[in-house]
């Protein structure tokens, strides 16, 4: 699976975003498309670290290629 940026996104919510969707890929055995959703969602509903829920930090990323 690929992953892309539309644009310049901070190092720390990248790497918190990527953990997450990793996990729903090997974990939970998600959809690539599933796992990046549920990445996203779990950042928004962070609450020890609320920097990362802003869109800003995660909402840039989407799959490229075969994704289903």
């Amino acid at each position: 699976v690929q992953t892309t940026s539309k644009r310049t996104v901070a190092n720390r919510g990248t790497a918190d975003l990527v953990d997450l969707f990793y996990e729903g890929l090997s974990d939970r055995k998600l959809s690539k498309a599933e796992a990046l959703q549920a990445a996203q969602v779990r950042l928004i509903e962070q609450t020890e670290n609320r920097q990362n829920q802003h869109p800003r930090l995660w909402s840039a990323f989407v799959l490229v290629g075969n994704w289903f």
